[in-house]
């Protein structure tokens, strides 16, 4: 539609940058016939949700807006897991005064560190140490640890100072830190749950999958790069690999004065 001085075009017209370029219509010819990034209507607007200090910017219709895993959802899948989020919620209010654990259905242990704090967890084969992950080092915002090249959203964490640095030792050389949370570690069965120092946010530590010898050397059989760094931050690799494996001990040897490296 050719852009005639008449009606202003209504896109976006309720956020902070609205069109306004004259139409017959009420849509400009750059905004008449866009699509809805999420269910495929017409779009009216963009999405406003902050990244890093940007916004999104995605084209969406009336209804569908930013999902919590960073893409777009239609309206009914926004409402069902408001309502989701509404029944856990009261779910968790109710296990508060009840001594009963609420379960992980996924992975068969308690659904949170309050959960697991409710029962005698040290009977249950979980004790109180160190956990350990890599982080890339950078000067900007952002959290990019290591993770599984298969599951985007596992974190690599591992009691075991020397099977990390066998991670550290085949992924990416990049600068790096190397972190430590103390945790509620059971190492037989492979599950953790970072601790915290405010009670009311052990309802929120669910628990994590911790990295242990066996898993690490069937992955790394079967997998030619199953470890990656969280997408996001780019830039060249920082190091040549006899400095990489020399940092690794370093650092690595401030967190354990008794750590011994197996590259040196």
């Amino acid at each position: 539609m050719a852009d005639v001085n008449s009606i202003p075009c209504q896109f976006d017209a309720k956020g902070w940058k609205p069109c306004k370029k004259p139409s017959t219509n009420g849509w400009c010819s750059e905004h008449e016939n866009l699509k809805c990034c999420s269910c495929g209507g017409k779009a009216v607007q963009i999405c406003d949700f902050g990244i890093g200090g940007l916004l999104c910017g995605a084209k969406l219709c009336s209804s569908c807006e930013h999902g919590e895993s960073g893409g777009h959802i239609t309206k009914e899948v926004a409402d069902e897991r408001r309502r989701q989020e509404k029944k856990e919620e009261e779910v968790r209010i109710t296990s508060r005064t009840s001594p009963i654990q609420r379960i992980d259905e996924k992975l068969g242990v308690p659904k949170t560190l309050f959960e697991l704090l409710k029962g005698n967890w040290q009977a249950e084969g979980y004790e109180i140490k160190k956990v350990y992950f890599l982080e890339l080092e950078h000067g900007l915002m952002g959290f990019f640890p290591a993770i599984f090249s298969s599951d985007y959203d596992r974190i690599i964490f591992t009691s075991d100072l020397c099977l990390l640095e066998r991670v550290w030792q085949i992924i990416e050389p990049r600068r790096v830190h190397v972190r430590e949370e103390i945790a509620y570690v059971n190492t037989e069965i492979g599950i953790m749950y970072l601790d915290t120092s405010y009670p009311e946010d052990r309802e929120n530590q669910e628990p994590q999958k911790l990295l242990i010898v066996s898993e690490f050397e069937d992955i790394v059989k079967k997998e030619q790069e199953p470890f990656r760094w969280a997408p996001g931050l780019i830039g060249k690799v920082s190091f040549e690999k006899e400095c990489f494996l020399q940092d690794i001990v370093k650092k690595a040897s401030v967190l354990d004065p008794a750590f011994k490296s197996a590259f040196v």
